[in-house]
């Protein structure tokens, strides 16, 4: 029975014989050329700034639409904004199933308590009176502020 050890010098012999040439026992690794003078800029190519991008102050409406279990639904919304910040938020339901128009009410009466005086950059509401798919829609609106 052959052992591991005799197995793994097998296996070494026949890598370290792959790699001679004829005529050479063992092949040799290339050398790198060696680079002199090679210039260094001292000066800034650009300048980068890290300055949060915020929204155009102002009012900003859009109608959303995002798929229920019903079919796809949509709400209307309008997010005032002053240096960043929202200042008033107001949403229309528009879904035409009852269930999906009862969950966006409950949204747009609960939703300025959770986004007035918060700052759009990175905002990201949890759900909102049980409308989840109302809340990640107003979520996908919001980043698309940014």
């Amino acid at each position: 029975m052959i052992g591991k050890k005799s197995i793994v010098s097998l296996l070494s012999v026949a890598t370290l014989a792959s790699c001679t040439t004829p005529g050479n026992s063992v092949m040799e690794t290339p050398k790198a050329p060696e680079v002199t003078n090679i210039p260094v800029q001292t000066e800034p190519v650009a300048t980068i700034t890290n300055a949060p991008a915020t929204p155009a102050d102002g009012v900003q409406t859009k109608e959303i639409s995002y798929a229920s279990p019903a079919w796809s639904e949509t709400m209307k919304i309008s997010i005032t904004t002053k240096d960043g910040v929202i200042t008033t938020v107001n949403t229309t339901p528009l879904a035409t199933n009852e269930i999906s128009l009862k969950l966006q009410n409950a949204f747009a009466a609960n939703v300025s308590a959770n986004v007035v005086g918060k700052a759009v950059k990175g905002l990201k509401v949890d759900t909102v009176s049980g409308a989840s798919l109302t809340t990640n829609a107003f979520n996908e609106y919001l980043a698309s502020l940014n």
